[in-house]
C-alpha cells in the first residue's frame, strides 16, 4: 500500500511559521526530506528541526527534484508516509506543483501544510496592498559570456507599471555556487537591461524601488528610495528582493514612509510619472 506525500512549508524566518498540524506530521512519518535550494531561511538550523521531530532529515538536491524527477520520494513512499519540507510557501516554487501532480498520478494521497511566502512578507515588511502586486518575476544574473540577458524580467517590470501595478523582483539564489543576488546587483542588472532595450522603463535617479533583506526575521532590512540611493545601501545577508512600486495609494505612501523611511514627496513624483505611462497606454 502506498503511503502519504506531505509538503511543509518552513516559512520565512527559522522554525517560527511552521504549523502545530506540520510538526505532528513530521513526528509521525516514516521519512522526511527537505529542499534548501530554492531560497534561503534566515536563522534556521536542520539539527534543531531534528532534534524538535526526533528523526534525520535527508537533504535533497535539484538532481534529485528535477533531474530524477523526485525517484527518492517515490522510491520511500512505498514504504510509508513521507513529507518534503520546503522554504517559505511550498507552491512558491514550480518544481513543487508538477511533484505534487505526479504523486497524485502516483496514487499518493497529498497532504498540504502550508506557511507565509514572500508574498506574505514583502506586503508585511512593506504595507504595499496585496491586491496591487501583480506578475511577480525572477530576476537572474546576466551571463555576458553566453550573451544571456533577462530580458522577460524589463518587460513584465514595464507591463505591471503601465497597468499601475507593484513588480516583485525574485532574485537569482545559486547555492551551490554560493551566490546569492543582492538588491544592489540586481539595480545593477535592471541599469544594463535598460541599456540594452532602451524603451525608458528604468532611470537610475527618477525610479524608485523597495529593497527588503530578510522578510519579517528580526533583523530585517528594507529601504526605499531611488534606484542611485538603493545602490550603495548595505542589505546584508541573503535572501533580498526588490519592488518598484506601481501608482501608489494614500495609504500605501503613509505605510512606505513610516516603515521605510522615505519622504512622501519622492513618492508623489513617482505616482506622477506613473501616471503619465498609464495615460499613454489609455
Amino acid at each position: 500500500m502506498m503511503g502519504r506525500l506531505a509538503f511543509i512549508g518552513l516559512g520565512l524566518y527559522d522554525l517560527r511559521d511552521i504549523s502545530i498540524g506540520a510538526l505532528d506530521y513530521l513526528k509521525r512519518a516514516s521519512f522526511v526530506f527537505m529542499e534548501d535550494y530554492t531560497s534561503v531561511l534566515p536563522g534556521f538550523n536542520v539539527l534543531k528541526l531534528q532534534e524538535k521531530i526526533g528523526k534525520n532529515i535527508v537533504l535533497l538536491s535539484r538532481k534529485d527534484l528535477e533531474d530524477d524527477f523526485g525517484r527518492k520520494l517515490w522510491d520511500s513512499s512505498k514504504r510509508g508516509d513521507i513529507a518534503l519540507i520546503c522554504i517559505g510557501d511550498p507552491f512558491i516554487a514550480t518544481t513543487h506543483i508538477t511533484l505534487r501532480l505526479e504523486a497524485i498520478k502516483r496514487n499518493l494521497e497529498v497532504i498540504v501544510y502550508p506557511s507565509p511566502s514572500i508574498i506574505n512578507g514583502v506586503t508585511a515588511s512593506t504595507g504595499l496592498h496585496i491586491y496591487k502586486l501583480s506578475r511577480p518575476v525572477t530576476l537572474t544574473f546576466i551571463e555576458e559570456k553566453y550573451g544571456y540577458y533577462p530580458l522577460t524580467a524589463y518587460y513584465v517590470l514595464q507591463e505591471n507599471l503601465q497597468r499601475g501595478l507593484h513588480t516583485l523582483f525574485l532574485l537569482d539564489i545559486r547555492k551551490d555556487e554560493n551566490r546569492f543576488m543582492t538588491v544592489n546587483e540586481a539595480i545593477s542588472v535592471l541599469l544594463k537591461l535598460e541599456e540594452k532595450v532602451n524603451e525608458g522603463v528604468i532611470d537610475v535617479d527618477k525610479t524608485i524601488g523597495i529593497g527588503v533583506a530578510r522578510s519579517t526575521a528580526p533583523d530585517e532590512k528594507i529601504f526605499a528610495g531611488y534606484l542611485e540611493e538603493l545602490l550603495d545601501y548595505d542589505f546584508g545577508l541573503p535572501p533580498h528582493v526588490l519592488i518598484i512600486p506601481g501608482l501608489l495609494h494614500e495609504t500605501e505612501k503613509e505605510a512606505l514612509n513610516i516603515l521605510c523611511r522615505i519622504d512622501k514627496k519622492k513618492l508623489d513624483c513617482w505616482n506622477k510619472r506613473v501616471q503619465e505611462l498609464l495615460s499613454k497606454v489609455r
